[in-house]
């Protein structure tokens, strides 16, 4: 499976507790994924990407969204970036995970309302990859029902 991470990029700007914060979430993705088998796309600083006009910049953001099976939304700190990702990947229809923090939860477009979500506290990797690797279509397949929040 090929999982898209869409979240704050980590750049030197960002409050320090908050990039150390994104940065173990993001090593615990990886991990799990490369554990599981899975490649992962992750939202490090890409040098390429910055060069980007803003026309081709939305448009490789886009293609990595479509080339991916399933999407992981690290919706913390809540910004409009990941809520642009995040929206679109569900449009699109991709499975999709909400990483959020509970005690300053986002409010959602309703296309996002009804996506399972997690803690940033309490990430339990596996049991996300978990929930994607079931609702991600085999070739050949339909794609399951979009995944609900319980």
């Amino acid at each position: 499976m090929n999982i898209y991470v869409n979240g704050t990029v980590l750049r030197d700007h960002l409050e320090s507790s908050i990039r150390d914060s994104l940065l173990k979430i993001y090593l615990r993705i990886e991990e799990g994924a490369r554990t599981s088998g899975h490649k992962v796309q992750l939202p490090f600083p890409d040098e390429k990407l910055d060069r980007l006009s803003p026309e081709s910049f939305g448009k490789e953001i886009i293609d990595r969204i479509m080339r991916a099976d399933s999407i992981i939304s690290v919706y913390y700190p809540p910004n409009e970036a990941v809520a642009w990702e995040a929206h679109f990947a569900a449009e699109a229809g991709k499975p999709q995970i909400l990483v959020v923090d509970p005690a300053d939860s986002p409010k959602l477009p309703v296309a996002l309302q009804e996506l399972e979500r997690y803690s940033v506290y309490e990430l339990p990797v596996e049991k996300i990859l978990r929930q994607l690797e079931r609702t991600v279509p085999r070739k050949g397949e339909e794609p399951p029902p979009p995944m609900h929040a319980y």
